[in-house]
């Protein structure tokens, strides 16, 4: 779009339809029309992804507790791995279990289960 309206301001100018100041005048404004709509569509992704966040985080805690059979709010492995259908799939769920017993007491908390990929923390023993 700035393309355009830039090759027609050029165009104008040559044509002698605008004058220099003009031309110039519009093309500012075309900018910063341009950065506006380019901020409002930022802001409405940060918006996006922070409702994605929240549905994820939801989805997270509900399979927290479908998992958590005796409701201690922690996941032993055995609770982690309750549901593998086979070996590759159980294996699979060992390094998963693994990485995301961050404190390493041999249990997922919920705290550890819902943290956003790439932001789970790191605990201290």
């Amino acid at each position: 779009m700035i393309r355009v309206l830039s090759m027609f301001l050029a165009v104008a100018f040559v044509l002698g339809t605008l004058s220099l100041g003009q031309s110039s005048a519009v093309a500012k404004d075309v900018r910063a029309f341009a950065k506006k709509k380019d901020d409002a569509k930022k802001d409405d992704a940060k918006k996006d992804d922070k409702k994605d966040d929240a549905k994820a985080a939801a989805r997270k805690k509900a399979q927290f507790k479908k998992l958590d059979k005796n409701e201690d709010k922690k996941l032993s492995k055995e609770e982690f791995l309750a549901r593998a259908k086979n070996d590759e799939a159980k294996a699979k769920m060992e390094k998963l279990f693994a990485r995301l017993d961050k404190d390493k007491d041999g249990s997922v908390s919920l705290e550890e289960f819902t943290a956003p990929k790439g932001k789970r923390k790191k605990k201290d023993k």
